[in-house]
C-alpha cells in the first residue's frame, strides 16, 4: 500500500562522544523534517527518486531489480556495514567502491531497501520511493539520520505485515548514517532521536527504551548557524582510536569522555526536575569539554565560530549554549529566557537573521508515523 512517513531533525543538549565510554546522549527532535513516500510502481523494480534534495533543481533517480538488491545486500554483509564491533571505515570505503555504479546519494536508501527485503522479508519491488527533506544538509541537525528513519518507516508501513522492534528499526535506519559518514558507529543518537521524537535520554551502548525528558515553559531553544559542518566520519574514528590508546594522551581523552558522560547524566536529571539554570551550566561545561577534546586530538571540534556563538550567548545572559553534534561547524544550540536579547547580540556580532532560528520540540518521530506509537512520558511503550 501507499505510505508516507516523516522524521525530524535532531539537536543535542549533551553526551556527544560520551557514548564511547557508555554514557547517555540527550537529544531533541526539531521542527524541520525529512519525508519518505512510497507508492506502487508500474514497473517490476524499485525506483528511488530524490527530487531537489540539494536545492539545485535536479532530480536524482535510479531503478533496481530484485537481483540488484540481492547483490547489494550481500555486499553490505560482506563489508560489515551494520557491524559496529568488527567493521571499520575501510570496510565501508570498500563497500562504496564496490557499488560505485549506484549514485552516492541514492546508495544509503537502496541499501536500507535491500536489507529490509533480504533480512526481514519486506517486499520493496514494484515500489517508487521518493525522499524529500527540509533539513539543511551538513548542518549538524541530522539530515541523513532523519532521511534514513523516514525511509525505513515508510517501507515498513507500506508492507504492513512486518513489525520490527525499536532497536532493529533504528539499526536499519542507521545504514544511511554509516554509509554517508563512513563509520559504523555513526548515527546512534541522531537516528534514535529522529525515530522516537520528543526530547530523550538514550544509551547507544545499552540500547533499550529511551527516557522522555521535558523542556519547561518559559524557556526558548534557539539554533544558531556556525557554518558548514565537517562530517561525523571526519572526527569520530580519531576519537575512538585515541580513547583506546594506552598513552597519556589516550588517558586524557578517556577522562574528558567520562566528564562529558557525567554532564549528560546531570542534564537528564535537570530536565526531569526543571532546573534550567543547572542545565544551562552543564551545557556550557559540555562545550568547554568538547573544545578541550578537540585540542587534545588536534581536531577543530569547537570551531572559532561555534566558540563565538557560545561566548555571545553567555554574555547575553543565556542559560546555556554548546555545539550540537560531533562538531566542526554546524548549528549551536542555545537555551534562553530572552531570545530577543540573544538575537540582537548575534546580529550585532555579524550573524544574519537566517543564521538564527527558534525551534520547538517535535513530539513525533518516524516511529509514530509508521506504527502510530509515540514515546510515553516515562519510557517508550513495549
Amino acid at each position: 500500500m501507499d505510505a508516507k512517513v516523516s522524521a525530524p531533525e535532531v539537536f543535542k543538549f549533551g553526551g556527544e562522544y560520551g557514548s564511547l565510554v557508555g554514557g547517555n546522549g540527550v537529544a531533541a527532535a526539531g521542527d524541520k523534517i525529512a519525508t519518505a513516500s512510497i507508492r506502487e510502481s508500474p514497473t517490476e523494480d524499485l525506483t528511488i527518486r530524490l527530487p531537489d534534495m540539494d536545492k539545485s533543481g535536479d532530480i536524482s533517480q535510479q531503478a533496481f531489480r530484485r537481483t540488484d538488491l540481492e547483490s547489494l545486500h550481500e555486499s553490505a554483509k560482506r563489508h560489515k556495514v551494520l557491524d559496529e564491533k568488527t567493521g571499520t571505515g575501510e570496510d565501508i570505503r570498500k563497500f562504496k567502491e564496490e557499488n560505485n555504479t549506484i549514485r552516492p546519494e541514492i546508495l544509503p536508501f537502496a541499501t536500507i531497501a535491500a536489507w529490509l527485503m533480504m533480512e526481514h522479508k519486506v517486499e520493496v519491488i514494484g515500489r517508487l520511493l521518493e525522499v524529500q527533506s527540509s533539513i539543511p544538509k551538513g548542518s549538524g541537525c541530522a539530515s541523513s539520520a532523519a532521511c534514513g528513519a523516514a525511509v525505513t518507516g515508510a517501507f515498513l508501513k507500506s508492507y504492513g505485515t512486518v513489525q520490527l522492534d525499536d532497536n532493529e528499526a533504528i539499526n536499519v535506519s542507521r545504514i544511511s548514517e554509516r554509509i554517508i559518514h563512513g563509520v559504523q558507529t555513526a548515527g546512534g543518537m541522531d537516528s534514535s532521536a529522529s525515530y522516537f521524537g520528543n526530547c530523550i535520554s538514550f544509551n547507544n551502548v545499552e540500547r533499550g527504551k529511551p527516557t522522555l525528558v521535558n523542556i519547561p515553559d518559559g524557556v526558548t531553544i534557539v539554533l544558531v548557524n556556525a557554518g558548514d559542518k565537517a562530517g561525523t566520519g571526519a572526527f569520530v574514528p580519531t576519537i575512538v582510536a585515541l580513547s583506546r590508546e594506552t598513552s597519556e594522551r589516550g588517558e586524557r581523552v578517556r577522562e574528558i569522555l567520562a566528564k562529558i558522560a557525567y554532564a549528560a547524566k546531570s542534564i537528564t536529571a535537570e530536565l526531569g526536575t526543571g532546573d534550567m539554570v543547572a542545565l544551562g551550566q552543564d551545557m556550557f561545561t559540555t562545550h568547554a569539554l568538547l573544545k578541550e577534546l578537540g585540542c587534545i586530538a588536534s581536531l577543530p571540534i569547537a570551531t572559532e565560530k561555534l566558540n563565538r556563538v557560545v561566548d555571545i550567548a553567555h554574555k547575553a545572559g543565556s542559560l546555556g549554549a554548546k555545539l550540537s553534534g560531533s562538531g566542526g561547524g554546524g548549528w549551536a544550540v542555545v537555551l534562553t529566557r530572552e531570545p530577543e536579547t540573544l538575537a540582537a547580540a548575534l546580529l550585532d556580532s555579524g550573524f544574519k537573521e537566517d543564521d538564527i532560528r527558534t525551534v520547538k520540540i517535535n513530539p513525533h518521530g518516524a516511529r509514530h508515523f509508521y506504527n502510530n506509537r509515540a514515546v510515553s512520558k516515562s519510557h517508550s511503550p513495549g
